[in-house]
C-alpha cells in the first residue's frame, strides 16, 4: 500500500467517531416520537442527547477549522435537535406584567435537606414570598422527627391552602401551598414506587384552575452507578455484568416513567378547566416524556422564557428536567429560574393570566 494510501485511510479511521456521533444525534432527534416500551434504544438516545450534542459541537469547531467539508455534516446534526435546542434556549420579548397576574413556582425541596432545625424550610419560604409566589409546588417534601409536618406548615403560613397527601406508607413525597382555596385535591399513586403526584383545583380570581404536581420516576443515574461500581473494581466478566445491569435499570426507569406521564398526560384531556402541570418529571426536553405533555399543552419555557434553561446545578448544568406546562387558555407572561443552595434542583418560576375569564359552575 504507498504512502498515500495509507494516509487516506488513517483519514478516513479518524473521521468514524465523528460520523457515529453524527447518526447518532440525528437519531436522537427523532426520539421523541418513539414509545420506550417499544423502543427502548431510542429512548436511551434521547437521555444521552446533551453529551452526543456537545461532542458534535467540538467536531464542528475542530473540522471548520482545519476547513474539512465534514463539518457541514456535523452543523446538520445540531441543527436537526432544534425541537429540543428550542426547549433549553430563547430568545424573545414577553408581555408586560400586570397585577392581577398570578405567579406559580414548582421546586424539588430535597427533602429540605433533613435539617432539623427548618433554616432551608424557612429560607426557601422568604425565596417564594419575596418572588410573590401565588401556588408553591414542591416534590421530595419531608418532614423529619425533629422538624414536623406541623413546623413546616407554620412556615408557610403566608399560603393558608395547602394538600400535603401521603401515600400507603404515611409518608408525604408531594405537597402543594397556596395562596387561593383549594376546593378539590386528588393524590396520584404511581404504584409500588416513591414517585406520586396530586392535582388541585383551585379557585382565583373568579377563576377555577387545576394544577398537577407531578415527581415521576427518577432515573437514578447516581445511585445505580454507585452500586454497580462497586463491581468495577474486580474481575473483567463482573465489570460488564455491573454496566449492563445499569444500563437496563435506566431504560427500566424511563419506561416506568413513560407510563406515569401517559396516564396524567391523558387526564388533562378530560379536564373543563384551565391546566397546569408542574413537578420534577426527570426527563429532558429530547424525550418522549417530554412529548406527551407538549403536544397537549405549553412549555412555559418556550411560551415566555429567556436565555438558557437548566434546573439541576450538577451535570454541568446540561440537564433540565423541572417544567410549568399550561394549557392554551393560560397567557405565560415571565417564565424563569433562579440558582439556590437549598436543593440539587432549582426553583422554577411562571408568572401568567388568564385569556378569558370563564367562571367556575
Amino acid at each position: 500500500m504507498g504512502k498515500a494510501a495509507l494516509n487516506k485511510v488513517i483519514s478516513t479511521t479518524n473521521k468514524i467517531p465523528a460520523i457515529v456521533v453524527i447518526i447518532l444525534s440525528i437519531m436522537g432527534s427523532f426520539g421523541r416520537y418513539y414509545d420506550p416500551i417499544t423502543h427502548p434504544f431510542m429512548a436511551y438516545l434521547t437521555t444521552v442527547l446533551p453529551v452526543l450534542l456537545l461532542v458534535d459541537l467540538f467536531f464542528f469547531i475542530f473540522y471548520i477549522s482545519t476547513r474539512h467539508k465534514i463539518y457541514w455534516l456535523c452543523l446538520v446534526a445540531i441543527l436537526a435537535n432544534f425541537q429540543y435546542l428550542r426547549a433549553i434556549c430563547q430568545i424573545q420579548s414577553t408581555p408586560a406584567e400586570q397585577a392581577n397576574d398570578i405567579t406559580i413556582a414548582t421546586y424539588n425541596v430535597h427533602g429540605f435537606s433533613r435539617d432539623g432545625m427548618g433554616y432551608r424550610a424557612r429560607k426557601i419560604n422568604n425565596l417564594m414570598r419575596s418572588n410573590k409566589v401565588d401556588i408553591i409546588c414542591m416534590q421530595e417534601f419531608n418532614d423529619n422527627h425533629y422538624f414536623t409536618l406541623d413546623s413546616i406548615r407554620k412556615t408557610f403560613q403566608a399560603y393558608p391552602y395547602y394538600h400535603i397527601p401521603k401515600n400507603n406508607k404515611q409518608k408525604t413525597r408531594v405537597a402543594i401551598f397556596s395562596k387561593y382555596p383549594i376546593v378539590q385535591q386528588v393524590y396520584l399513586s404511581f404504584g409500588d414506587t416513591d414517585n406520586c403526584g396530586q392535582w388541585v383545583d383551585i379557585l382565583a380570581k373568579g377563576q377555577q384552575f387545576r394544577v398537577y404536581n407531578l415527581h415521576l420516576q427518577t432515573t437514578a443515574i447516581v445511585k445505580n452507578s454507585y452500586l454497580k461500581g462497586k463491581r468495577l473494581i474486580g474481575e473483567a466478566s463482573e465489570q460488564r455484568k455491573a454496566m449492563v445491569q445499569l444500563n437496563y435499570g435506566i431504560v427500566d426507569n424511563i419506561q416506568i416513567r413513560s407510563q406515569q406521564a401517559r396516564e396524567v398526560a391523558e387526564s388533562t384531556d378530560t379536564c373543563q378547566w384551565p391546566v397546569i402541570v408542574s413537578g420534577d418529571f426527570n426527563t429532558l426536553p429530547s424525550t418522549y416524556v417530554y412529548h406527551l405533555f407538549s403536544q397537549r399543552l405549553k412549555d412555559g419555557f418556550i411560551s415566555c422564557g429567556k436565555g438558557y434553561a437548566y434546573s439541576i446545578n450538577s451535570f454541568l448544568r446540561l440537564l433540565r428536567i423541572d417544567y410549568i406546562f399550561h394549557s392554551n387558555d393560560i397567557t405565560g407572561v415571565r417564565y424563569y429560574s433562579s440558582n439556590e443552595p437549598y436543593s440539587d434542583h432549582n426553583p422554577v418560576f411562571m408568572r401568567y393570566r388568564y385569556q378569558t375569564n370563564k367562571q367556575s359552575n
